[in-house]
């Protein structure tokens, strides 16, 4: 755990020790901004610490002027809870982190173009979770533009990769907006955002809950089961390290219920998770969206399993050694009968009907671009993929 710690020169603790040593009270946050210890130390010499006794720390020392004053970090993570934060895309999931973020108190102002604006500034966002039926209504500020002068703290874009080139140009206009986080599918790597955009600004990750939209309702599951836990965030830097940046925006999203995993190696989360999503989606494609008859298929859903494995080793082949997420290894450590099983559970849902299927009904242009990019990894290897070159032909 990595802390931010502070002194606090004390003359209250018990003498037990030489009068040579200085007393101190050390104040430490953890990294990821969740709890204030704080321990009665000795220094001695300007380097030796020695702890006496640590405990968390109460009510009435958590807003501590003394940390306040003396540590920008500190001060930095807490006024996360404000951070100014763009919802560049009113797609399903735009809507859906705005509003969270929202109800969570934070600044937050969502990017939404055409009917979709007019709709959202008149009615505010409505969303409907798929699991519980319940109904949110969120009257967060919306605009329809970015404009060069514009300042925000975030601008997190939630657009398809397709549709990515005229934002590219929106956002290399204004140097005010200080960090870019795109959540998104990709699977060739960060040089086109990088054309455009400065890579002290950007960072990526990609969102956890799934949906579609009808008229103007956003039907939206961030859950696999109705009591399971809310499906996290990945976020990652392009160079792997842990910012302070990245914590920042780690605490803005935690602090909105929203878990958050940090990925290392985000290039390579992001190249297999085509490779993951990419079979299912073509094999749903091939079931005409209709996940519960997917479900009953065996021999389709060992087709996208095979696909799924021959993406994998295309990866291997390349460089990324690191399976990711860790569910990805079972492709290669379990029985095929038993990943069957597992596929035609998760498939048998309301979580792939609203998650998957609802969504590529929508989005066949983005899984076709997503597909041709894999393929590019794919001839860069000299891994053979029948089972993937088949699926691919199911893409509309």
């Amino acid at each position: 755990m990595q802390l931010n710690v502070s002194f606090r020169k004390s003359v209250d603790i018990p003498n037990k020790f030489s009068e040579n040593e200085d007393r101190y009270l050390m104040l430490r946050l953890s990294s990821r901004l969740r709890i204030l210890v704080v321990s009665y130390c000795l220094m001695k010499g300007g380097s030796e610490i020695r702890i006496i006794s640590t405990r968390k720390a109460g009510k009435k020392e958590q807003p501590d002027p003394f940390i306040q004053a003396n540590h920008p970090s500190y001060i930095r993570g807490i006024r996360m809870s404000s951070m100014k934060t763009l919802i560049f895309g009113a797609g399903p999931l735009g809507c859906f982190y705005a509003h969270l973020l929202y109800e969570a108190g934070k600044d937050v102002t969502i990017l939404a173009r055409g009917r979709q604006y007019d709709f959202i500034k008149k009615n505010g966002v409505v969303l409907e979770n798929e699991m519980t039926g319940e109904r949110a209504v969120s009257k967060l500020n919306v605009v329809d533009r970015l404009e060069a002068d514009d300042t925000y703290d975030l601008v997190v874009v939630l657009i398809r990769k397709n549709k990515l080139l005229p934002v590219f140009l929106v956002l290399g206009k204004n140097e005010n907006v200080r960090n870019i986080l795109f959540m998104g599918n990709n699977a060739l790597g960060f040089a086109e955002y990088l054309k455009h955009l400065p890579q002290e600004k950007v960072l990526f990750g990609f969102p956890g809950a799934g949906g579609g939209r009808k008229e103007h309702v956003i039907h939206y599951v961030d859950r696999e089961e109705p009591k399971g836990k809310r499906i996290p965030v990945r976020i990652g830097e392009i160079d792997g390290e842990m910012k302070e940046r990245t914590i920042q925006i780690r605490s803005l999203f935690e602090n909105s219920g929203v878990p958050v995993e940090s990925v290392k190696d985000i290039d390579g989360w992001l190249k297999y998770h085509v490779a993951f999503v990419s079979p299912i989606a073509n094999a749903l494609y091939m079931q005409r969206c209709d996940n519960f008859a997917l479900a009953k298929d065996r021999e389709s859903i060992r087709l996208l399993i095979r696909a799924c494995k021959e993406g994998g080793n295309v990866l291997w082949e390349l460089g990324y050694r690191k399976r990711q997420p860790f569910k990805f290894n079972l492709f290669y450590w379990m029985p095929e009968f038993v990943t069957i099983k597992i596929f035609q559970g998760m498939f048998n849902s309301k979580y792939a009907e609203i998650a998957f299927a609802m969504h590529l009904k929508a989005a066949a242009d983005e899984l076709r671009e997503l597909a041709n990019e894999f393929k590019i990894l794919v001839d860069k290897s000299s891994v053979k993929t029948p089972h993937i070159d088949r699926l691919r032909g199911y893409i509309p």
